[in-house]
């Protein structure tokens, strides 16, 4: 039987610390000395920017790709927290993670699929 509590720390300590560390990395890379300017990255509409910015070490992209996971880290947490309970045939609870977590994939995607953006 698998222990919900130690698979969600861990998640949430490896999901935090990685964004942590990119975002340091990030941060010393735009004010390292002699660093260019970088220009933004649009996470929803320019996912191959992204990674060409990560393979090329642009800070933005370090940074975007730092929020992604910080922002993504919860949601997996809410994944792991529904196949633990499934695993361990507690179905009232796998169910409810998966409502939840059906609920954010829906609201991310009608917000992409939309075009629906943050207020400037």
């Amino acid at each position: 039987m698998a222990d919900v509590n130690r698979l969600v720390y861990f998640v949430l300590v490896v999901g935090m610390a990685a964004s942590t560390a990119l975002f340091a990395v990030g941060l010393a890379l735009t004010y390292a000395p002699g660093a260019e300017p970088t220009s933004t990255v649009d996470l929803i509409s320019d996912l191959p920017g992204l990674i060409e910015g990560l393979a090329e070490a642009r800070p933005s992209s370090i940074l975007c790709f730092a929020t992604l996971i910080l922002v993504l880290t919860p949601v997996a947490r809410i994944l792991v927290c529904a196949l633990v309970f499934l695993a361990n045939r507690d179905l009232r609870f796998a169910l409810l993670s998966f409502v939840v977590l059906s609920i954010i994939v829906t609201s991310a995607l009608m917000g992409v699929l939309l075009g629906i953006k943050p207020a400037a």
